[in-house]
């Protein structure tokens, strides 16, 4: 079974053009469930059962695993067996009646304009590091972009001139204008740069002058986050969410924000408006006189 997961993520990252970020997750995911298999003797994909398929997911979630990342376990397998079907190695699909847990979405977390006007004050702007560092925010909170997004980004994809970024995707490219902020930081930035950082292609280096990864970037909002006293790690996610969420509180409408953040739907756009909802009603619970 192991080669045929070795051929499922072969399959997903050529025809299906899966990401990354998905492929890790399949495979994570399926090596999980390679080894319960292996613990209960089962070697062949055809002796797969529903009975199986459930115990493995409890077992997940006796072992603390969230509802989220049970019910991507279940997703993984569902796609490894439907691969199967597709290819004639497996009858019938045992988890056509298993239903995934239900996931209650936590609102997203967000900064306030106050501490994002600290981050951006963050950086040492009288360093190179500083000034790529506050290029990278100035830009991550201009455009809501995501934390992969960002690490590819290339020289090419900026343009000064009109203060915009192509955001390169699998399936569709989409273009994001940015202020005249994001625009100075950039320009300080790239002004900086030595002979070496401006042979690479790459917007955003690390320490060695290779691209920045999803890890650096990582590292370099924990970092920033503990310099302006936030209490939690501070995310990427949490930038991209603050893009959105101080739009929409401005008076962006959900199909440009839609278009802007790059979602294939708009239902994930609204989940940003959910959390300004909750607000509004806890103000109007607090402060009206006969609430």
């Amino acid at each position: 079974m192991e080669k045929e997961i070795e051929d499922f993520l072969i399959y997903q990252k050529n025809i299906k053009n899966a990401t990354d970020n998905t492929l890790s997750a399949y495979r994570i995911d399926l090596k999980r469930w390679y080894l319960f298999l292996q613990e209960n003797s089962v070697s062949e994909s055809k002796k797969i059962t529903e009975t199986m398929i459930n115990s493995f997911l409890l077992q997940q979630e006796k072992e603390g695993k969230s509802k989220a990342t049970v019910n991507r376990n279940l997703v993984s397998i569902r796609s490894f067996l439907f691969y199967l079907m597709k290819h004639g190695k497996l009858i019938g699909d045992p988890t056509e009646r298993i239903k995934p847990p239900k996931v209650e979405i936590a609102p997203p977390r967000y900064l306030t304009k106050e501490q994002v006007l600290s981050l951006l004050s963050a950086p040492d702007s009288n360093t190179k590091r500083g000034l790529r560092d506050k290029a990278m925010l100035e830009l991550m909170y201009a455009t809501g972009m995501k934390v992969s997004e960002i690490g590819g980004l290339k020289k090419e994809d900026i343009n000064l001139k009109f203060g915009c970024v192509t955001v390169r995707e699998l399936k569709k490219n989409r273009v994001v204008p940015f202020g005249q902020a994001a625009r100075a930081s950039l320009e300080a930035y790239l002004a900086s740069e030595d002979d070496v950082r401006k042979e690479s292609p790459y917007l955003f280096l690390g320490r060695q002058g290779e691209p920045m990864t999803r890890q650096g970037v990582w590292k370099i909002m924990k970092y920033y986050g503990k310099q302006i006293g936030l209490e939690e790690d501070l995310t990427p996610q949490a930038i991209r969410n603050s893009f959105a969420i101080h739009m929409i509180e401005n008076g962006a409408d959900l199909n440009s924000m839609k278009e802007l953040m790059g979602h294939a739907n708009i239902t994930a756009t609204q989940h940003y408006t959910k959390q300004r909802i909750g607000e509004t009603f806890g103000t109007y619970h607090k402060t009206h006189p006969r609430a």
